[in-house]
């Protein structure tokens, strides 16, 4: 049949991985008794199969042309996982062998099928070049949900209008090569939760027998009833293309509410359990602008220079919109109507008595004491204000330059003073914590005193790690990139037979510009990206 297509995707994927751990006697003091060597033993299979057969079809319409499309999807996933440990070897040349252990113990085995299927379908309609309108429409089931919720179904409706293909466009503004605006709104889904949540789930306990029987423990409490968290999405787009796409610019304003959401809902502890799988009943809101900017700067016969920057501006971030009941949820202490549910409720810290040399913080009721939840009330937000990353790529000849800086405005982040002044405990602290630390009566400083075993000091400093003094500016910037290379002329390659000669050096991390209180202001509490230099000659003969 004309303009008919049918077609089919195949995909089969299996990964095997097996991890041997050994701790030979050598591992241990020799001065200590009882010393036993162990090994470890751990097998992870994961096969995933998937099979999507297709219809597609294609015709011309008056003066447009339909593309329309329909499909299903079939997929399974299963893992399988075991560990087994084996202790009290005779020599410690027998570790790879299991059978050779005094004490076999069966850590642990894992097993979770997932499935899933859809059917979709989708309508394009392309009318004279410049004028778009796309239709989707999908039904959804996931082996993750009880019976009666695993279906859901879900669609898009989006339109582009590609103005510079309009007559009085081309007419009165020449210097504009392409234009394009486009809008869209959508719903989709989520079950990215894990297997059997809805399931009344036991782990056996090893070790652990009644009557000779093995025991079990509670491992999670069931709800059929959840079903699949639901996003609705909004997105409207403006692209620009000036003089002859030298310069191209981006712009994108989007706007989602989840419904729906998946989460954990804590549980007090006389249910048994801790927490329990739900649809969260609140909506929240996320939205924002995204630009980009692509420039020809220079474009010369020996010499060329472009520029490309991207920016991300949120403007809401998972915005608590609305919650029926909020007053009596377990979240009322934790969240607040209108804000973000990135903000966090702390005490305010309100610095380092000078006499006594410990952490102070604001008492809200005044009632002389320190106490929640009435005192935790300063907010604190994670937000970041903006973000993006800036690229130029400057040739000349066979000289090429390329420079990549990304930066981020983020207020409101953990620092170091979480991790250090906590009496009792002996670690190594960085200069900054010493130097900024109270010594004697009379001193002003960030850091409460250092003490093994003063009361005071112990009780202000955890206060303080719930307190909006643990908090700080970390915005950065930060080379992220460079790159330096030279290409020998063609004449010289032609002469010495060789198709590339390339010589480059390539930097990644190099200095990172920022006031932040910590080890890095990207991945706050963590170690900063390793700082990696890397030089080579690259030839093919």
């Amino acid at each position: 049949m004309s303009g008919l297509q049918i077609k089919s995707n195949f995909g089969y994927t299996t990964t095997q991985v097996n991890q041997t751990q050994v701790t030979p006697l050598t591992y241990y003091n020799p001065a200590q008794t009882n010393n036993q060597s162990s090994s470890s033993f751990g097998i992870n299979n994961l096969k995933t199969w998937i099979v999507e057969p297709q219809l597609a079809y294609k015709k011309v319409i008056a003066k447009g042309s339909l593309d329309v499309l329909f499909g299903t999807s079939f997929q399974q996933q299963t893992q399988n996982s075991n560990a087994i440990t084996g202790t009290g070897y005779s020599s410690d040349a027998l570790l790879q062998n299991l059978a050779a252990a005094t004490t076999i113990t069966l850590k642990g085995v894992t097993y979770s099928l997932y499935k899933y299927n859809a059917i979709f379908g989708r309508v394009n309609y392309l009318y004279q070049d410049k004028y778009i309108v796309n239709l989707t429409a999908r039904r959804d089931g996931s082996s993750r949900f009880g019976p009666g919720s695993q279906f859901a179904n879900f669609g898009a409706v989006g339109a582009a209008w590609i103005f510079s293909k309009e007559t009085i466009v081309q007419n009165n503004f020449k210097w504009l090569s392409f234009g394009k605006l486009r809008l869209s709104y959508g719903l989709t889904g989520n079950d990215q939760i894990g297997d059997y949540k809805y399931l009344n789930t036991y782990n056996p306990i090893t070790g652990i027998n009644y009557l000779g029987i093995t025991t079990l423990a509670y491992s999670g409490l069931p709800n059929p009833k959840f079903g699949w968290e639901t996003t609705k999405k909004f997105e409207a787009g403006l692209d620009l293309g000036c003089v002859n796409d030298r310069v191209l610019f981006g712009a994108v304003y989007y706007r989602s509410r989840s419904s729906n959401l998946l989460v954990n809902y804590p549980l007090p502890s006389i249910t048994g359990g801790i927490v329990i799988l739900e649809n969260f009943p609140a909506i929240i809101q996320n939205s924002g602008l995204e630009l980009t900017i692509n420039t020809v700067n220079i474009q010369a016969k020996n010499f060329s220079w472009h520029t490309s920057l991207n920016l991300t501006i949120p403007l809401e971030v998972a915005k608590l919109v609305s919650y029926p009941n909020f007053a009596t949820s377990s979240y009322a202490n934790s969240y607040v109507i209108g804000k973000s549910t990135s903000i966090t409720k702390v005490l305010h810290a309100t610095g380092v008595d000078p006499q006594s040399g410990v952490y102070t913080f604001f008492d809200y009721d005044h009632d002389g004491k320190i106490a929640y939840p009435n005192d935790w009330q300063s907010i604190v937000s994670n937000g970041t204000q903006f973000y993006g990353g800036i690229s130029n790529s400057i040739q000349y000849k066979g000289i090429q330059l390329d420079v990549f800086f990304q930066f981020a405005r983020q207020d409101q982040r953990v620092n170091m003073l979480a991790s250090y002044g906590s009496p009792g405990i002996m670690s190594n602290v960085p200069e900054y914590a010493y130097s900024h630390s109270w010594q004697a009566p009379g001193d002003h400083t960030p850091i409460q005193r250092f003490s093994n075993s003063n009361v005071t000091a112990s009780t202000a400093f955890g206060n303080f790690s719930s307190s909006d003094g643990i908090y700080s500016n970390a915005s950065y910037c930060r080379l992220k990139n460079l790159a330096l290379s030279y290409q020998l002329p063609i004449k010289l390659k032609n002469v010495l037979h060789i198709q590339t000669a390339r010589i480059y050096l390539q930097g990644q991390n190099l200095f990172t510009f920022s006031n932040y209180i910590g080890l890095d202001p990207e991945n706050q509490g963590a170690i900063p990206p390793l700082r990696v230099l890397t030089a080579g000659i690259q030839l093919k003969l």
